[in-house]
């Protein structure tokens, strides 16, 4: 499919594309260059917001195209006010082709403004608006230059959108761009989330645990940096971690030695058993100054597994911990819910490097 729109109206009225000239401009653009730039960005934006899908490709397609023709610093500063304001404007669009594809492009953006296309995205009721908005909020909280006032901000509509996503592929991005808010307030509500899903995974024993390996990563390498710079961590923070800890090696350990899982998914299981274990040792260690439980080496795996358990179990329920035997234990079970039915996205032709659609499977990842 071409990317661009063949329709009378667009040719007769396509401003074409920004000049080389102007994008690797090493001075301040002028009037002119900067009403040559607002124009072509309106111009875009004015085609993705019909929601037909060769004016919705072409529009993503020439918003991003500045952004890999080695940008000078002057440039991107104007370009990536103008385009993040006009992405406001249509973040909300009736067409769900729309406000996938703006979320797309709000991935290249870096201006402070973009942190509320990412909001209303995050809102979306669809995954497939969802999936690229995480995305973006990942590469957002990420990104060193975020101020501190601008993560504040983010950290409720994350928390908001991590509660209600039940999709894996999407969850992999919230846990990351939480963390990496750097506020308790949001690790913890990852930790919480990560509780939850123990459930999930133990009800489906198919290897696909790759959100929550990405989830307790990122939680333990920013509880070390913490620690690290001597941040008070609260209890209820460690509490949490701990639970998850022991809840996901108990399942990994089930599954490992009782042989639940085929050959293919056993190399998650085993990821995740070896993040937990590294997590654990600096738990114990760190914040909690106690000596971690000795690994006896050439035991066979399943009394190794059961053993290094029981003494995560003994620790972890000593102050300042004190997690139950009923903490400890897996979530209940939630009764079904209905299947959701997937969203229809019309076929749009795909930037480079990027997918047009996204439809996030509904049973995770």
């Amino acid at each position: 499919m071409s990317l661009v729109f063949a329709g009378a109206a667009v040719a007769q009225q396509e401003p074409g594309r920004i000049t080389n000239t102007i994008v690797i401009k090493d001075t301040p653009l002028d009037a002119g260059e900067q009403k040559i730039v607002s124009d072509t960005v309106n111009y875009w934006i004015k085609q993705m917001a019909t929601g037909k899908p060769e004016a919705v490709a072409a529009g993503r397609d020439r918003l991003i195209e500045p952004y890999n023709q080695a940008p000078k610093e002057h440039f991107l500063a104007y370009y990536n006010q103008i385009v993040a304001t006009a992405l406001v404007t249509i973040a909300d669009s009736k067409h769900l082709i729309t406000r996938i594809n703006v979320q797309i492009v709000a991935k290249m953006v870096k201006n402070a403004k973009i942190a509320e296309v990412i909001k209303i995205g995050l809102l979306d009721t669809s995954s497939a608006v969802v999936y690229p908005t995480a995305q973006s909020a990942a590469a957002l909280m990420a990104d060193p230059n975020t101020p501190l006032e601008l993560r504040l901000t983010m950290v409720k509509p994350l928390i908001v959108a991590l509660q209600k996503e039940g999709s894996g592929w999407v969850l992999e991005y919230l846990y990351q761009a939480l963390v990496d808010t750097r506020e308790i307030p949001a690790i913890e509500a990852v930790l919480r989330k990560l509780n939850d899903r123990v459930f999930f995974h133990a009800d489906k024993i198919n290897g696909m645990m790759g959100a929550e390996i990405t989830g307790i990563k990122a939680v333990s390498n920013r509880l070390t940096r913490l620690n690290f710079d001597n941040i008070k961590i609260p209890n209820d923070v460690l509490k949490l971690f701990g639970q998850a800890l022991y809840r996901y090696a108990d399942l990994c350990t089930q599954v490992l030695v009782e042989n639940k899982a085929s050959p293919n998914h056993e190399a998650a299981y085993l990821s995740m058993l070896n993040e937990c274990d590294l997590g654990f040792d600096w738990l114990i260690s760190k914040p909690l100054g106690m000596a971690p439980p000795k690994r006896l080496r050439g035991q066979d795996l399943k009394l190794q597994r059961l053993t290094v358990l029981q003494d995560w179990s003994a620790l972890l329920k000593k102050k300042p911990l004190e997690l139950t035997d009923a903490e400890l234990a897996p979530p209940k079970p939630e009764a079904p819910k209905a299947p959701k039915a997937p969203a229809e996205v019309p076929a749009v032709a795909p930037a480079p490097g990027v997918p047009a659609t996204v439809e996030a499977p509904a049973d995770g990842k």
